[in-house]
């Protein structure tokens, strides 16, 4: 620190940055250690996050679940550039749908499709557009579609981390 005359804050990070840490995830501006789901009877454990089962997803869809998730701590506007998001939070009721199948939806005609989580908005710039209009008192859920995953369940709430 005092050879490269820095405060101690910035060197705890630019350390994380030059030597990260294994399990390191970025879920917005935090920064955590989301190690593989432990068992909860070894009382000799301590797990973080209270032992609290967690469900993530990466950009590439792949699917991650832990009940170990420790905080390093928020990171500092002079470092976010370095960090890009690695996961964001889903709700046990998205990663249970996600884990079943990924496929993608391409029905044009649902009238949840701006909600759902699945739905391929691309298709409809082909030139033919969507097949109908949703009427304006349509209520989210009610296609009974049962592969629709709604969009709030998947989040990328930044307080999410904290409960």
């Amino acid at each position: 620190m005092k050879q490269k005359k820095i405060c101690y804050e910035c060197a705890f990070w630019q350390d994380i940055i030059d030597y990260p840490p294994k399990y390191l995830e970025v879920i917005s501006n935090k920064c955590l250690k989301i190690h593989p789901v432990a068992d909860k009877k070894d009382k000799t454990l301590i797990l973080g996050g209270k032992g609290k089962m967690r469900y993530f997803m990466r950009p590439d869809k792949s699917l991650l679940q832990s009940n170990d998730i420790w905080t390093i701590g928020t990171i500092p506007d002079r470092f976010l550039d370095k960090f890009r998001p690695t996961v964001i939070e889903i709700t046990l009721k998205a990663y249970r749908q996600l884990k079943r199948t990924n496929k993608t939806c391409n029905a044009r005609a649902c009238l949840d499709r701006y909600h759902c989580f699945r739905y391929n908005i691309n298709q409809e710039y082909d030139g033919s557009g969507p097949y109908n209009s949703i009427p304006l008192k349509w209520k989210v859920g009610d296609e009974h579609c049962g592969f629709f995953i709604n969009r709030k369940d998947i989040s990328n709430d930044e307080n999410s981390v904290d409960k």
